[in-house]
């Protein structure tokens, strides 16, 4: 903690501090207003427990009672009185609720005294968006622990700051921070979005030296790293070296990064695999696998996963269901899936969009039009991707009214900028 201490009144070279005002005055006497306490006397469930229930109202309500409590001499304990509390507006991404009891916390006591208060505060902050507010509490702390720190990077990383997010970490190193398993998701999530794999390299040789490797989510990250930077050898290495492998995630993550690189064939042996292993695959096993079966010759394994999904209790996963749609549309089974699609309770654009292209694709241009029609009569609005396929099927018929009517709905809605919409159009026409 000495090195931290260097960094009271002061910012990390990665943090830089903006003169926008990170909140409001306080009030003189600052009340959690967003919600009032009940003057009535009832019994309040514990904020840990409203904590688990998810509901904003009555955190407030068992804060702003604790809060009274305390000035009837009730001996209270900050961090376990606010924490519950910070932890549900990071959920609930309620930063306006966040600010409210952020203000409070000023006013009431000396706020950069908690570690970990303010740990949770820039926590709370970055999952709600807020890099300036994050930043400036992340600033003002005159220590930090390991948490404080893995919360600014995950800030950073999630709002679309990954090279802040770096750089942060390399103070962490010069200025010895311990790191922990925590650290290295935060970070190869960075690597990923900048698609550095020489960074994601350098902190894999880190993990390894520290003994992090061995942490199943840490060699998740490390193997979801490589894939997403198309460096399949490194993620399979990661993955073949896993001692034990009965995490699905590292199945996931494999099956995924074969498939999104169209190496199918590999994707589904692995599948197999995993099959033969008695893992229970999930919606992400699922898609991943589905979306290998590329073409005709992957209908009958297509249709093997299918059977599985039936088996597993997955039909009904809007995300899998999907996937199935377009499963059975590339590999020409438009049959099975309007079945799939006509059993769905809950169709949503990608659904539509699905069948759309798929009965397009297909050559089944007058069905493209008839479940066109049939998705303005629900709440769901056409997009983009339901227009160029309109167009495309309008085309192809010869019906250059309904192409007319498309244009003039695309332009209505802003669509008519799109440079494939415009290049469907002049197929249309020609």
């Amino acid at each position: 903690m000495a090195a931290s201490a260097q960094h009271c009144n002061s910012t990390s070279s990665a943090v830089q501090v903006h003169p926008v005002p990170m909140l409001k005055k306080a009030q003189a006497n600052p009340a959690l207003q967003f919600f009032k306490v009940s003057q009535n006397p009832i019994k309040l469930p514990s904020l840990k427990e409203v904590g688990d229930q998810g509901s904003l109202k009555e955190a407030f309500q068992s804060l702003g009672s604790l809060l009274k409590l305390q000035k009837s001499s009730l001996k209270l304990s900050l961090d376990g009185a606010y924490s519950p509390v910070l932890e549900l507006c990071a959920n609930k991404k309620a930063l306006s609720e966040g600010q409210q009891v952020h203000a409070h916390l000023i006013k009431s006591c000396d706020l950069y005294d908690s570690v970990f208060l303010s740990t949770k505060l820039v926590f709370m902050y970055g999952k709600c968006g807020s890099l300036l507010n994050a930043e400036k509490v992340f600033g003002r702390m005159c220590h930090r622990t390991i948490f404080t720190w893995n919360a600014m990077i995950g800030a950073y990383a999630s709002n679309g700051k990954p090279l802040k997010a770096l750089e942060l970490y390399r103070d962490m190193r010069v200025l010895e921070v311990p790191l922990d398993s925590c650290t290295f998701p935060c970070i190869l999530k960075a690597c990923v979005a900048l698609n550095n794999v020489c960074s994601g390299t350098e902190i894999h040789g880190v993990a390894i030296k520290y003994g992090y490797n061995k942490v199943t989510f840490v060699a998740n990250s490390l193997a979801s790293m490589y894939a997403s930077c198309n460096d399949l050898d490194g993620a399979r290495k990661l993955f073949d070296g896993m001692k034990e492998k009965e995490d699905i995630v590292s199945w996931n993550s494999i099956i995924s990064a074969y498939s999104a690189n169209g190496q199918s064939v590999e994707a589904l042996e692995l599948f197999r695999e995993m099959q033969r292993m008695c893992l229970m695959p999930n919606t992400y096993t699922f898609v991943a696998a589905l979306q290998a079966c590329e073409d005709s010759f992957s209908d009958k394994l297509g249709m093997e996963i299918h059977a599985a999904v039936m088996k597993s209790g997955h039909c009904l996963d809007i995300y899998v269901a999907n996937s199935l749609l377009a499963m059975y549309l590339r590999c020409g089974k438009t049959d099975e899936a309007a079945i799939i699609f006509n059993d769905l309770d809950a169709k949503d654009i990608v659904s539509w969009n699905t069948m759309l292209s798929g009965f397009a694709q297909n050559g089944l241009y007058n069905e493209t039009l008839l479940l066109f029609y049939d998705m303005q009569s629900t709440d769901e609005k056409p997009d983009l991707v339901s227009l160029i396929n309109i167009l495309a099927a309008s085309g192809r018929l010869g019906y250059l009214l309904s192409g007319m009517e498309v244009h003039a709905y695309a332009i209505k809605n802003g669509f008519d900028s799109d440079l494939q919409l415009g290049n469907t159009l002049i197929d249309m026409v020609c």
